[in-house]
Parts: C-alpha cells; sequence; structure tokens
C-alpha cells in the first residue's frame, strides 16, 4: 500500500510539472553572450539580439551583426640598389549579419525546458584597398594599385538548447548551432603605372561555393522586459 501511495504521488508530481505553460507576463527581450570572464558580449556574435513571445511556446528572434573599420599606414622603404620608396595602404571594410529564427520551446520542468529553432540567414562585406608606392628615382615609374571585394551569403541557421527561468524577467540558456550557406565572392583589381597610361593591369574574379559551419555551445542570458 505504502509504494502504491508513493507511485500515486510520483505521478502526481510529473503530471503537475508538465502542466500548460501560462503566457509569459514579459514577452520581450534583449540577449547577451556571457564570456570568459562572465562579460556580456552579443548573442551568437551579433551586435543586437532581440527575442519576442507570441505564445508560451513560440519566439520569434532577430539578430543584426555589423563591422566597420577604416585602416592605413604609411613607411619608408629601401631596397638593395639604395633606392628609397614610399609606400602607403588604406582599407576599407563594412559588413552585416542578419539572422532570423523561429523558437519552439518545451513545457518546462522545475522551471527548466529545452527549444529548438530555425530560419534564414543573410550576409554581405565590402572592402576596397588601395596601395600606393611613390620612388625617389626616375628609374622606377610610381604605381597604384585598387582592389574593390565583394561577398554574399545566403543559407539557413539551426539551434538547439535549453532554458533556465531564473526570475520571470531573467533566463539563462545554453545553445548549439549551425549554419549552412551558400556564398559568392567578386573581386575587381586595377593597377596603373603613373607616366604610362597604356600600362593598366584590370582582372576580375568571381568564384561561388558552399560551407557548412557550426558554432561552439554559447552560454546566454536573456533580459525580459
Amino acid at each position: 500500500m505504502k509504494k502504491i501511495f508513493i507511485l500515486l504521488m510520483m505521478v502526481q508530481t510529473l503530471l503537475w510539472a508538465q502542466k500548460a505553460d501560462s503566457i509569459p507576463e514579459f514577452k520581450n527581450a534583449l540577449q547577451f553572450q556571457l564570456g570568459s570572464n562572465f562579460n556580456l558580449t552579443g548573442f551568437q556574435g551579433s551586435t543586437f539580439s532581440y527575442l519576442r513571445h507570441f505564445s508560451p511556446n513560440r519566439a520569434l528572434r532577430i539578430g543584426l551583426t555589423t563591422d566597420a573599420h577604416n585602416y592605413g599606414n604609411s613607411s619608408l622603404q629601401e631596397s638593395s640598389d639604395s633606392t628609397f620608396s614610399r609606400f602607403e595602404n588604406d582599407n576599407e571594410m563594412i559588413d552585416f549579419d542578419l539572422y532570423l529564427q523561429y523558437l519552439f520551446f518545451n513545457k518546462s520542468y522545475a522551471n527548466i525546458r529545452f527549444f529548438y529553432g530555425v530560419g534564414p540567414v543573410i550576409g554581405f562585406q565590402h572592402s576596397i584597398s588601395e596601395e600606393t608606392r611613390e620612388y625617389t628615382t626616375d628609374y622606377y615609374y610610381n604605381r597604384y594599385i585598387h582592389q574593390k571585394s565583394e561577398y554574399w551569403k545566403v543559407g539557413i541557421s539551426g539551434i538547439c538548447g535549453v532554458e533556465w527561468s531564473v526570475k520571470p524577467n531573467l533566463k539563462l540558456s545554453a545553445e548549439y548551432g549551425i549554419n549552412p550557406y551558400f556564398y559568392h565572392t567578386k573581386v575587381v583589381y586595377r593597377r596603373e603605372i603613373e607616366d604610362d597610361p597604356e600600362d593598366i593591369s584590370r582582372d576580375t574574379s568571381e568564384s561561388d561555393g558552399f560551407r557548412f559551419n557550426n558554432r561552439a555551445i554559447n552560454i546566454g542570458i536573456s533580459l525580459f522586459f
């Protein structure tokens, strides 16, 4: 009799744990990734990650990664024949990645639940590199090199993980993801020689391919409001 009573209590506890999740009080969240020193960084490498719950077990997440920089260097170099040349290099780059994921959450057990999701990913990168070399003697002609690169990618992202609700407005998660995508690259190269307008070299190369990336497990924190 005692064993039957214990079994009934266990079944009742399990049924209580599997009750339908109620509509969350806080539906919107900003997500961050916990770094090695517990510092907050962009989630999934993104600059911005936003999550919106439409139901207790359905949510939509959007992430945007942007980066832009401009750098260059200048130097005076001496060749083996004691000829000096001034070398300058300037580089500009801008890129972004945008992903959209539809997430599905299982019913919670003791404030812990599993989730998985899938969605599209697009990305673009544009870079320009300019190089100038000027010589201090007329024996060499000054030259100018310009190179422009463009990179596109489109694919899907898939994730699975576990979420722990610490508080109604604070949740911790660990997730693993994959990202297969197709890409296209185009590079335009041009070289000009000063005092010789006919000596111009041009070249354009394009390539396509497919890549499959998987990410290490991300530990994240979601702040709901």
